[in-house]
């Protein structure tokens, strides 16, 4: 990844703050009551950024498919444990950013603990974020469609997913 896109990306998130009505008001057209309340239960900064990936979709002609739609919001879900309470701060998300710059997903893998005690425990979450995600929609009454959109359990050449994967490596 380019260290201007990083550098942006983390603007980005210290700028986040709580969405204005309108911006809530989209999120809630979108989502059904249970998902907006996880979604809304999100850091801001992860708030935004799924809403930004969900409005590039919106812009670039998805308008109809609510289920991608859906799945642009829904997608980050498991960086955030909603039975603990923690998640992957910002300097949390620099750490990772680092530590896949030395060693790549083996690294974090290694180092990632499943106990929400554990300060390694930001790295689990960061590593099994597309599953519990994926988990974490289904709960909510997802559809399959969206449910395997987040999981990443379609053919990788889905146009919804292609279309997806595009607007989240954008933002």
């Amino acid at each position: 990844m380019d260290v201007r896109y990083r550098f942006k990306q983390l603007l980005m998130a210290l700028r986040a703050r709580p969405f204005n009505s309108a911006e809530s008001e989209f999120v809630r057209q979108i989502l059904n009551e249970k998902q907006a309340e996880l979604f809304f239960a999100l850091p801001f900064y992860e708030q935004h950024h799924a809403y930004r990936v969900c409005c590039m979709l919106w812009d670039n002609g998805y308008q109809e498919d609510k289920a991608l739609l859906q799945a642009a919001l829904l997608h980050d879900l498991g960086k955030r444990d909603p039975v603990s309470g923690r998640y992957i701060s910002l300097w949390d998300k620099i750490l990772v950013v680092a530590l896949k710059k030395i060693g790549g997903k083996p690294l974090l893998y290694k180092v990632a603990k499943p106990d929400p005690r554990s300060w390694l425990y930001v790295f689990w979450l960061q590593t099994r974020h597309e599953q519990r995600s994926a988990e974490l929609a289904e709960a909510v009454g997802s559809l399959p469609r969206v449910v395997a959109l987040v999981a990443g359990c379609v053919p990788a050449n889905d146009p919804a997913f292609v279309a997806l994967k595009w607007a989240d490596d954008a933002n």
